[in-house]
Order: structure tokens, then C-alpha cells, then sequence
């Protein structure tokens, strides 16, 4: 390895300790002043897309509730330790199953409603 490659990757080492301090202060703002789980932004910041694809730095919380500094695996925000506490998918409206609504009378006299024509 060159030298302008251990110099370029120094660089780009500290310039990303930098910002990832940066970011951990204002965090840590928004979350007192807004009175916002820290946790619950570092969640939504693994979730964000930006010009990369996922952060370098793990977006998981330690047990005593300070920001994880280990290098995230490739794809997932998370080191292997805090993996489980990526975010899941979250259903906001799932389809009713159509046999099941069949049977339901709630749902037979609701279908039966909105089949009528509007009286006018």
C-alpha cells in the first residue's frame, strides 16, 4: 500500500470520526430539547437514504444508552452485536382475508351497505 493511500485513508478516517461526533452531539440535542427517545432517532437515521447507502458507523444504542461506535456491517446501519435492533418493516394496513370476511357477519352486512345505490 502507498503512502498516499495510508495518508488518503487517515484522512478519510478522521473526517468520518469528525462528522460521526458531530452527529452524535446534535442527536443528542434534538433528543433532550424535543424530549424525542435517542434510540428512536438513531432508528430513523438507519432508515434515511443519503448519497451512500447505509451509514459506516452502527445506528445501534448501548445498554447504558450512548451511541455504538463499531463499524456497521456491509447493507444492514448495524454491527453484529446490535443487528436485532434495526427497525422492522411495519404492515400500516394489511388486506382482510377473503374467506375469513366471508364468514363474518360484520363484514357481510357492511358489503350488503355498500352495495345499495345512494338514495336521491
Amino acid at each position: 500500500m502507498g503512502l498516499n493511500k495510508v495518508i488518503e485513508d487517515a484522512i478519510e478516517q478522521e473526517v468520518e470520526s469528525r462528522l460521526q461526533e458531530k452527529l452524535d452531539s446534535i442527536l443528542g440535542m434534538i433528543s433532550k430539547n424535543y424530549n424525542i427517545k435517542l434510540d428512536r432517532l438513531l432508528k430513523d437515521l438507519s432508515t434515511m437514504k443519503t448519497s451512500e447507502t447505509t451509514p459506516h458507523t452502527c445506528c445501534g444504542q448501548l445498554k447504558n444508552g450512548t451511541k455504538c461506535k463499531s463499524k456497521a456491517k456491509d447493507g444492514t446501519g448495524y454491527c453484529k452485536r446490535h443487528i436485532e435492533q434495526k427497525p422492522k418493516p411495519v404492515k400500516v394496513f394489511d388486506e382482510p382475508d377473503t374467506q375469513s370476511t366471508a364468514s363474518n357477519p360484520f363484514f357481510q352486512g357492511l358489503s350488503q351497505q355498500l352495495r345499495k345505490p345512494d338514495p336521491t
